[in-house]
């Protein structure tokens, strides 16, 4: 009754390995590593002759990068990134010529096992994964390779390359592209005229400093000695910061940038820290959404999707939660249980997602760069009262905060309609009014599922709610009788065509029965589990490989769990009743 993980899936018999991913940056090798996670062949390319051992890019890489690092490349992956980056545990917020406040920041949240934020250069980063990479039997990569042509159909895709021995001709079934436009899979999807936008420029300065009390990062407002502009550090590792200078429109590039002029630009702001300019770049603010994700057979990530890169940082996070939503469904198609539909819905998440973190952006390239008259008031008062008003602080838009992925408009959702018909159409009593309507105000379809371990039934070893969820769907039973889910839950891998699952029966009472292949049952006896989802006396989660809620239910008896299934990979055939409209919902 077990079924299969999805690392143990093989290739249907009409699929030809491997999958050819475009470039060896951060987000085509941590694409790479999700598809030898799952034991996928894939052929990485890359014109150059090797990782850039020095680059201009900035990798802030947020807690929920990392865990997907932790969990496609092992925590050892993960911890060697912290260990060698740098976590900022303070902020300093200054204003013209004085500090507004100076704060510790929260490194770690409660019961996460990764950092809120690491910094670290991005060619570092590159290296890190490309040797957990070389590990990966199902994975190559090739240097000195130039894609020059690609020319889609059907079922596959043909692709040219320049090698330093000529031509060389491979053919896949998708190709993956991570490279900036333009490129030959940009023009063969009809996105050759498509473009990012540049409004904003920055000089970036990196700087050999002795580091302060613990790292801490600036932001300067108004700053004296920049043009009223914004100033920035970052801390690195090995002694190291980023200092980054917003320029006005109107500033000389070739003058900034003689010695003396930087010496003072430094001095200003560093004070009598002594200090050595190692590396200096200028950027522009590059942002935009390329209106397709998937163009047939070619598929787009990060950077070749959308851009919303401020200060001179990568796009490793966004794109990271790309690679996150589509490798999950790659693995589905490629053993023959989803529809090649399924991936047409990695454009439909992932850019709408794109969309409202560009709106994000914008927001704070406005608080950064307010127009004169009343949003520069505006933004200026806020920026003096958050100085005695610690509650105004959260309002600062400084562009570091993570952004989560939510997919509230995804056709692979079902939401309960009996959230929506409350109690018009049914009798309930007044305790199952006030549980429902506790119910709808709890963690709701297309947002990241909450984290959370509870004592294993039969062992007392905890478990993670959402642990197994790479392998698989994963449902969240809640109940009081464990006997009546045990003997439902048993049945369901034979009525799913093979979809990777695993059940948690999460009960307040010790039961009898013992736990099965597939079927965990935990002890929620402080009803904390119960507390967080908001669920009733039998609610039902359905959560994704990518820790996605796919589906709830307020009240189940989980013999809808094989039709909430298919719907989410694709095969619509749940009750048209479960998809009532929903509001738009937001992740926070």
């Amino acid at each position: 009754m077990v079924t299969q993980a999805l690392s143990q899936l093989t290739a249907s018999a009409s699929w030809r390995d491997p999958v050819i991913i475009v470039g060896a940056n951060p987000v085509g090798l941590i694409t790479a590593l999700g598809l030898a996670y799952y034991h996928i062949p894939c052929i990485v390319i890359e014109e150059g002759q090797g990782t850039s051992q020095e680059s201009n890019q900035l990798a802030l890489l947020d807690q929920y990068t990392l865990d997907i690092l932790g969990t496609w490349g092992g925590a050892a992956l993960a911890q060697q990134i912290v260990a060698q980056g740098v976590v900022p545990a303070g902020e300093q917020v200054l204003y013209r010529k004085g500090q507004l406040y100076r704060a510790p920041l929260t490194t770690y949240e409660a019961g996460e096992r990764y950092p809120r934020l690491v910094n670290m250069h991005q060619s570092l980063l590159e290296q890190l994964l490309l040797q957990r990479l070389q590990t990966a039997r199902t994975c190559l990569v090739v240097w000195q390779h130039q894609l020059t042509g690609v020319m889609p159909d059907h079922e596959g895709v043909n692709i040219t390359l320049m090698t330093a021995r000529g031509q060389k001709f491979l053919r896949a079934p998708y190709l993956f592209m991570t490279n900036m436009p333009p490129t030959p899979a940009h023009s063969a999807a009809g996105l050759a005229g498509a473009a990012y936008t540049h409004d904003q420029r920055f000089l970036s300065l990196d700087v050999l400093t002795a580091p302060g009390d613990a790292p801490e990062r600036w932001f300067w407002f108004n700053a004296p000695f920049n043009s009223g502009r914004i100033a920035q550090l970052h801390p690195l590792p090995d002694d190291m910061a980023r200092i980054i200078y917003q320029l006005a429109p109107t500033d000389d590039l070739a003058q900034i940038c003689q010695p003396d002029a930087l010496q003072h630009r430094l001095t200003a702001l560093l004070g009598d820290r002594p200090f050595e300019v190692v590396a200096l770049s200028t950027h522009g603010y590059r942002y935009g959404v390329m209106p397709r994700f998937k163009q047939g057979r070619l598929l787009f990530l990060g950077n070749a999707a959308h851009s919303l890169s401020m200060f001179g940082t990568s796009e490793v996070n966004g794109g990271a939660q790309d690679a996150w939503n589509l490798v999950w469904k790659l693995a589905h198609v490629r053993a023959g249980l989803a529809l090649e539909t399924l991936l047409d819905t990695y454009h439909e998440e992932r850019h709408a997602a794109a969309t409202s973190s560009q709106q994000r952006a914008s927001e704070i390239i406005g608080y950064l760069s307010p127009a004169p008259g009343m949003a520069t008031w505006r933004r200026n008062t806020s920026l003096k009262l958050s100085q005695p008003f610690k509650f105004l602080r959260d309002s600062i838009q400084v562009g570091d905060k993570t952004d989560m992925s939510a997919y509230p408009t995804s056709p692979l959702l079902s939401e309960d309609h009996r959230l929506y018909l409350g109690g018009r159409f049914m009798k309930q009593s007044a305790e199952q009014s006030s549980n429902l309507k506790r119910f709808r105000a709890g963690p709701v379809v297309g947002i990241p599922a909450p984290a959370l371990s509870l004592p294993d039934a039969d062992t007392g070893a905890p478990v993670a709610l959402l642990e197994r969820c790479a392998e698989g769907f994963v449902a969240l039973c809640f109940t009081n009788d464990v006997e009546m889910a045990f003997a439902v839950l048993q049945h369901v891998p034979m009525q799913v065509s093979g979809v990777p699952v695993s059940f948690l029966i999460i009960t307040p009472s010790t039961p009898e029965l013992p736990a099965s292949d597939g079927i965990s049952i935990v002890l929620d006896s402080e009803r904390k589990a119960a507390s967080i989802y908001n669920a009733g006396p039998r609610s039902l989660y359905l959560v994704r490989p990518d820790r996605i809620i796919a589906a709830r239910r307020f009240d189940s008896d989980f013999n809808d769990i094989p039709a909430l299934l298919r719907h989410a990979v694709g095969e619509d055939d749940v009750d048209s009743q479960t998809r009532i409209a929903r509001p738009a919902v937001s992740a926070g």
